[in-house]
């Protein structure tokens, strides 16, 4: 009788051992931003007047932009606040501010006029813009004229006096008063600080601008007829350094020349 021959038995693959997993390291948990709390308190009262140009207190807060700017001159259009509608009328912006400066404009229009005013010589005004300081100071309009500006300091090297005191800061330029002593005829000799942009010289004969600050260097040519500067014809008596080449009627295409003769453009800066 055969014997049957039983199969090996197959031998069973080990299982593989699985690697532990790598424990992930937990996520670092960002701390959340904190938010600064916004410190700009209060709102506008009279929204459709921020920006106006007048000082209105019911908006002068910094929910409100100050006003705009209204409230300081520094911010203000025209850089005199106006206080026709207002009370307290404090420049209360930290970036125009004067450091313990309270007061106030009460009559700003007259600020840096030439004349002396009390009610304008503080910090909040700009000490008058200097009227209340300086040699030869109008006093025709003030009580106290006093020079209270901190910053001011006279300058030892500055000659001459006011020929013609009345007539400083008038609009036209004198020869007389057209010196540092008298403020070089508080500012009516150069277009740049002179009132208007014009200079007007119906009252003088060398009518100059010698301001340092507004001069043009090795210019010493004058403007006769200033009137007619800018006016859109080339002027010849304009047509200089002084009166800043006619304001650029002299220059370009399709020049007006029915009031010139040499009708030339002479501005150095002039680019065709």
């Amino acid at each position: 009788m055969a014997v049957t021959t039983v199969k090996p038995k197959t031998t069973v693959k080990p299982k593989t051992t699985v690697k532990p997993k790598t424990t992930v390291k937990p996520k670092t948990t960002v701390k959340p931003k904190t938010t600064k709390p916004n410190k700009c308190n209060g709102k506008c009262g009279l929204k459709q007047y921020q920006g106006d140009g007048n000082c209105d207190d019911a908006n002068n807060n910094c929910g409100c932009k100050y006003d705009g700017g209204d409230c300081c001159a520094g911010s203000v259009k025209g850089g005199s606040v106006k206080t026709a509608y207002c009370k307290q009328c404090q420049c209360k912006d930290p970036k125009h501010k004067v450091k313990g400066c309270n007061a106030k404009c009460t009559v700003p229009k007259y600020i840096g006029d030439g004349n002396c005013d009390d009610e304008n010589n503080n910090c909040g005004c700009g000490y008058d813009k200097g009227d209340c300081c300086g040699k030869d100071v109008k006093k025709a309009y003030c009580k106290e004229c006093k020079c209270k500006d901190p910053n001011y300091k006279e300058d030892k090297n500055c000659k001459g006096k006011c020929g013609l005191q009345k007539y400083k800061g008038d609009g036209n330029c004198d020869d007389e008063n057209n010196n540092c002593g008298c403020e070089f005829d508080g500012g009516d000799c150069c277009a740049k600080s002179v009132k208007g942009g014009k200079v007007q010289t119906a009252y003088c004969k060398q009518c100059q601008c010698k301001d340092p600050k507004h001069a043009v260097k090795g210019c010493k040519a004058k403007c006769t007829v200033p009137d007619y500067i800018g006016d859109g014809n080339c002027d010849d008596e304009n047509n200089n350094c002084a009166c800043g080449y006619d304001k650029g009627d002299c220059c370009g295409k399709n020049v007006k020349k029915a009031y010139c003769k040499e009708c030339k453009c002479k501005d150095p800066k002039y680019k065709k």
